[in-house]
């Protein structure tokens, strides 16, 4: 069997910035489970490698790796002056509310508790937690999601994530009433549906950690084949 492999979208002496797969973690706790970091390895990219941003494994999208030290630690003060640009696409089922008219922008701030189980929640009043932020708006896009047993219209959205907690993307639209496709945690699966997560980051833009240019990053998600939105 051949060893999986992942795109590359650019590699220089300084960073690695790759399209990670749906399913495949970023970097596994467990010995032997195979992971982003791992692949790499195993297709013969040497020396140091730290994702600067983690996915979730059932979410695709583009990681950014420092292949330095000092590389590492650049991105890691570019993205706690906010100078990183994390634009993400999904399919919801909106529950109950109905979606905001196209182009509408919807500000979600939240403050998050993570639990045992690896899940997350939005605090109680007066409890405490981490903020989370993000904003979302629907392309007024529409898809419908055939299964053998139901059909479901799931609606296109783009989110600009402005901090980065753990799951906080499908936690805050649930929370918000518009859970994510396909999200068998926090979100929603109709009766039949056999697909994965309706969620990848599509965009991430950052500075150069040597140059300070300014680098862009796109793909296009599992979920759209063919239709860039």
């Amino acid at each position: 069997m051949k060893p999986e492999t992942v795109p590359v979208l650019f590699e220089d002496e300084d960073i690695l910035v790759v399209h990670k797969r749906a399913g495949l973690a970023t970097q596994s706790r467990a010995p032997g489970e195979p992971d982003l970091i791992r692949v790499l390895k195993i297709n013969g990219t040497e020396g140091f490698l730290s994702p600067v941003n983690r996915l979730d494994q059932p979410v695709e999208g583009v990681v950014l790796l420092a292949k330095s030290e000092k590389a590492a630690a650049a991105l890691s003060e570019s993205l706690k002056r906010g100078d990183f640009k994390k634009t993400y696409r999904c399919l919801v089922v909106p529950r109950l509310l109905p979606p905001p008219a196209a182009g509408e922008v919807l500000e979600l701030k939240d403050c998050l508790v993570r639990e045992k189980g690896n899940f997350v929640r939005v605090a109680k009043e007066g409890e405490e937690g981490q903020t989370a932020k993000l904003t979302l708006y629907f392309t007024g896009e529409i898809r419908l999601i055939e299964t053998p047993e139901e059909i479901t219209e799931a609606r296109c959205a783009a989110v600009n994530l402005i901090t980065g907690r753990h799951h906080q993307i499908r936690v805050q639209l649930s929370h918000a009433r518009y859970p994510i496709l396909g999200d068998r945690k926090y979100g929603i699966v109709p009766k039949g549906y056999r697909e994965g997560l309706a969620l990848a980051a599509v965009e991430l833009g950052f500075p150069h950690p040597r140059t300070g240019e300014q680098k862009v990053f796109e793909i296009t998600p599992w979920f759209m084949p063919g239709v860039k939105i």
